[in-house]
């Protein structure tokens, strides 16, 4: 894990709108998790971290968030200690409705961005009827120049658990991984001469969420084939085995089993998808709290010279306490009323965090009980709180 800390910004402009200000005891930080040390990126290089989080002083980014931009650019030495960055992130853009923020932060080094922190927030004043854009917008900040931040990197924990085939034996054993918060690996080979079903078993517990990536690198493919490799998970009522080493199709394949797709090198004529199937991309794939398979599904017409080996990375978090905070800036106010508003009305799409935040109703004993929509009771539920009626 690379981490940025920052020093205190010595410029500030304070604006109203929006609420709230930068002090002088506000700075940047920014850390990022990568499976390995980062070395010899002589010039600054696009990457793309296993997980990161942000803060510009008064709001948190992660890889999560309903982020505009997202551009980190690191340049390292052979060691894998950073020489030069250059990290731009943003939420909102040019077509913020009125009253609704945007908030940015900018680092980078001289050699890229010319030593400067900058944390902002702005908030859209003024939009003419039927303007796909925001006319005018008032902005706070918070910076310092010429003053660069320090740089730390650890290396015992880019990895919560690792599972690897050749240390823990064939996955296909039945065995059942319980989960731990953070990067649970699970490293292996699938040959289909070997055995026609791979894959593994794992819990997610209660309160958390996973979110599922793949690597994976063909080894052979037989002249013949150029069909389909299809990755499935799907949700285990139980906790027994059911990844038999011989084709069972009641235990493999199981009703209400969500299909997510690898990649299909070629459809043939022949090879028709069910049509319950939902083909979904497998990098960033969530799975909330339960018990779970995650099996392999050849489609190859040359099968016995099949070998695919593959690195399944399972970033586990936190599901955040749901308290109308539809923003992401930490408070609750009349901006996130707005946003509940036009998410219930159909105008915006609520991302996973803010599902997780706004999906405040009903309330049992003054507390919120999720249920998996933001409509006009989440309204009601966060403007209460707004006016300080309830409190949760």
């Amino acid at each position: 894990m690379y981490t940025y800390t920052g020093n205190t910004f010595n410029n500030i402009q304070d604006s109203d709108p929006p609420a709230g200000t930068f002090t002088a005891s506000d700075f940047v930080s920014f850390s990022f998790i990568v499976p390995a040390l980062l070395t010899d990126y002589v010039l600054p290089t696009l990457i793309s971290p296993t997980s990161f989080t942000a803060n510009n002083g008064r709001i948190t980014f992660t890889e999560t968030s309903p982020l505009t931009l997202e551009t980190i650019r690191i340049a390292t030495d052979s060691s894998g200690s950073i020489t030069g960055w250059y990290v731009d992130l943003a939420t909102g853009d040019s077509n913020l409705q009125l009253g609704e923020q945007g908030n940015r932060i900018i680092t980078g080094s001289n050699t890229v961005f010319g030593e400067s922190d900058i944390g902002n927030r702005t908030e859209c004043t003024q939009r003419a009827q039927g303007d796909a854009q925001c006319l005018d917008h008032m902005l706070d900040y918070g910076s310092v120049n010429n003053n660069p931040g320090t740089w730390s990197v650890s290396t015992n924990v880019i990895s919560s658990s690792t599972w690897d085939e050749e240390i823990v034996g064939d996955f296909n054993a039945g065995q059942l991984y319980t989960l731990t918060e953070g990067n649970n690996w699970f490293i292996g080979t699938q040959a289909w001469a070997d055995d026609p079903i791979d894959g593994f078993r794992f819990i997610v517990p209660d309160g958390y969420r996973v979110t599922i990536d793949i690597d994976y690198e063909y080894l052979n493919l037989g002249e013949a084939e150029g069909t389909a490799w299809i990755w499935e998970v799907f949700s285990l009522a139980v906790a027994e085995s059911c990844m038999p080493a011989s084709f069972e199709y009641e235990c493999y394949r199981p009703a209400g089993s969500v299909h997510i797709t690898s990649e299909i090198l070629q459809t043939p004529e022949n090879y028709q998808s069910p049509s319950e199937w939902e083909f979904v991309p497998i990098n960033g794939y969530t799975l909330d709290a339960g018990i779970y398979q995650l099996t392999d599904n050849f489609g190859f017409t040359d099968n016995q010279n099949s070998i695919l080996s593959y690195t399944f990375n399972l970033n586990v978090v936190a599901v955040p306490t749901p308290d109308g905070d539809l923003s992401l800036d930490g408070q609750v106010d009349a901006g996130d009323v707005l946003v509940a508003l036009r998410i219930a009305s159909g105008l915006m799409t609520a991302s996973t965090e803010q599902m997780d935040h706004g999906d405040v109703a009903p309330l049992l004993d003054g507390s919120p009980v999720p249920d998996g929509v933001i409509n006009t009771a989440d309204i009601l539920v966060i403007q209460r709180k707004v006016l300080g009626q309830i409190n949760f």
